[in-house]
């Protein structure tokens, strides 16, 4: 069975259940201690556990699992690290990462917060360099946005942005519409390529790009260029309409700029870079020290498999 999980409750004999830090579409999050066990110290973790109603689908199951295998095969500091996955006998099937301390990038937007042109820059190369490691070894994250944008801040170390949900976002693919036409369906869908939005079977690692994209126009202007009231009202638009131009929202970045953003969010995959090194390369110009570094780093990857 897998019923609700609560706090004190011990997690696959290992862990001991703190609180619910959230519920997704398809998964609960726990924020965990791991009891001394195998002579590892003590480490606070977050456990994704499939929601009840999917645990008991062996597809679910086995997809949700072999997602996680494929977050530890990304070499990138800049997704959350996996500990340990694999299946307890009271909640199924489980994936233990690395406890975050921070906030994502939608909260900073909410709070009103507008980064400069160099920090949104420097936060959108860490999350490429996750990414383009993502996609070098064929893994497509298809749900890019600021509220997967994870600010981790530790005491006497400089912020580092992780990027979240690998794993969940393939699965919330087949449960997508027909289930629920709810406001994380809008949520996720002002970030989704046209091809997402058409079929969640035929993307390739360009959707990311126009995820990131989007991302960072909203984390300089705090909108998307494509918003509307219903899902299918935003399908039309990202379909038919003109995107709302950057600098309606920040006439402070320049025409240049806002250029080469918006390449990004191309309506034509074959119109948006080809890579997400192309994208970071083509920031260079506004990059401060730090993001240039980091764009350097992501040149030197390597090339997606384009499936």
């Amino acid at each position: 069975g897998s019923q609700a999980i609560v706090p004190g409750a011990v997690l696959a004999g290992t862990y001991r259940a703190l609180r619910v830090i959230g519920v997704g579409g398809m998964g609960v999050v726990v924020h965990a201690v791991r009891l001394k066990a195998r002579g590892l110290a003590p480490r606070d973790v977050a456990i994704k556990f499939l929601l009840p109603q999917f645990a008991a689908s062996r597809e679910a199951a086995a997809r949700f699992l072999r997602e996680a295998r494929a977050v530890t095969r990304i070499r990138s500091a800049h997704v959350a690290q996996v500990v340990e996955v694999g299946t307890s006998e009271e909640y199924g099937p489980f994936i233990a990462m690395e406890y975050l301390a921070g906030s994502d990038l939608s909260r900073q937007v909410e709070s009103g917060l507008r980064a400069s042109v160099e920090l949104a820059i420097d936060y959108v190369a860490q999350a490429a360099d996750a990414l383009a490691h993502a996609h070098a070894v064929g893994v497509v994250h298809r749900d890019v946005k600021p509220a997967n944008l994870f600010v981790s801040e530790l005491p006497g170390r400089a912020p580092i942005v992780k990027v979240l949900d690998f794993g969940i976002s393939k699965l919330v693919d087949d449960a997508e519409l027909g289930v629920t036409k709810t406001a994380t369906v809008l949520g996720s869908g002002l970030y989704m390529s046209p091809e997402q939005m058409r079929s969640a079977k035929r993307v390739d690692h360009r959707t990311d790009i126009y995820g990131l994209g989007v991302s960072l126009y909203e984390i300089l202007t705090g909108t998307q260029p494509f918003t509307a009231e219903t899902y299918p009202d935003l399908c039309i638009k990202v379909a038919m309409d003109p995107p709302d131009p950057l600098r309606r929202h920040r006439p402070d970045v320049p025409e240049e700029l806002a250029a080469v953003i918006a390449r990004a969010y191309a309506r034509n995959p074959d119109d948006r870079y080809a890579t997400i090194g192309e994208f970071m390369r083509a920031l260079e110009p506004w990059a401060g020290t730090t993001g240039l570094a980091r764009i350097r780093a992501i040149a030197a990857i390597g090339h997606p498999h384009v499936r």
